[in-house]
Order: C-alpha cells, then sequence, then structure tokens
C-alpha cells in the first residue's frame, strides 16, 4: 500500500493512509489554515504555557511558517487545544454546565494522536497526557468511525455561529 497523497512513500499514518512527508505537510496546512481563521497578529504571537504535545507542535508550526514573529509564553495567549479537547470542553459546558475553557485554536482540525505522531517524526520531546474520560470516548468513537470527530467538529462549529 503507498501513500494516498504522493503515491511514492509507505503510509506512516493508518487514520490518514499518508507517509511521514505527506502527513506533516498535511498537518501543518491544516494548523496554518486554522491559525489565518482566526485573524491573529502575526508579528507577535502569544502562546498559552502547556507542556503538552500539542503547545510543542503549535510552537513548532508556527516558529516554522513564521520565521520573523516573535512567539512569547505567557498566562494571556492563544491555547493549543487538539480536536479531542474542544470537542471535550464544548461537551462538558454543553451537557455538564461546566465552565467552558473553549478557546478558538489552530490545532482543533488536528486530533491529539496525530500531534503526538507529527511530535515524533519532528522529534519533538512532549511528555504523554493522561486522557480523561472523554477523550477516551471520542477516541473510541474516532476508531469505529474513521471522521465521526470531524463531523463533531463541523457542528460544534455549526451551532456557535447561532
Amino acid at each position: 500500500m503507498l501513500c494516498a497523497r504522493c503515491k511514492q512513500r509507505k503510509p506512516a499514518n493508518a487514520t490518514r493512509q499518508l507517509c511521514a512527508r505527506c502527513f506533516t505537510t498535511v498537518i501543518e496546512k491544516a494548523i496554518i489554515r486554522e491559525y489565518k481563521q482566526l485573524g491573529v497578529h502575526r508579528r507577535q504571537i502569544v502562546l498559552k504555557k502547556a507542556n503538552s504535545a500539542e503547545y510543542h507542535v503549535l510552537r513548532h508550526v508556527l516558529a516554522k511558517t513564521f520565521p520573523y514573529a516573535k512567539i512569547k509564553v505567557g498566562k494571556q495567549g492563544m491555547s493549543a487545544l487538539s480536536l479531542e479537547d474542544y470537542a471535550a470542553a464544548f461537551i462538558n459546558s454543553f451537557f455538564f454546565n461546566k465552565p467552558s475553557r473553549l478557546a478558538e485554536s489552530p490545532l482543533k482540525s488536528v486530533m491529539y494522536s496525530e500531534c503526538c505522531q507529527y511530535a515524533r517524526i519532528k522529534g519533538l520531546k512532549f511528555p504523554l497526557e493522561k486522557q480523561d474520560e472523554i477523550r477516551e470516548f471520542l477516541a473510541a468513537i474516532e476508531k469505529r468511525r474513521k471522521g465521526s470527530c470531524f463531523a463533531l467538529l463541523a457542528s460544534i462549529k455549526a451551532s456557535r455561529k447561532r
């Protein structure tokens, strides 16, 4: 079996059937597309400090894409929430009336497992996180039905527009 995009190399990613080069390109383009939709200033980027795979991937991609920008770390800044984090925050606020930490994130179209795989391919060091119940539930749904997390993201975007 060959990469679904370039049709040359063996796939490194099981969910998207892409080789390592195509996989990193697709993830980087998805992050930059979401980042540009946020309309954030590009000369100075402020990220919330977190020691997670998502944070390290976001910092790496932004530094690579905007080499002239100053990337600062602070308490107030852009969150590095993956698709599962974004969906879990929405579910917690909608069903359980928990305060939402639902912030716009350039990583909301990238799954946590894809962030981890991207970090491994690029050689970024990150600690493994303990998954909470909702993230485990979303991972189980995604395993059974491919694309279900992306469908949930589309539903969340549609409900937030109203």
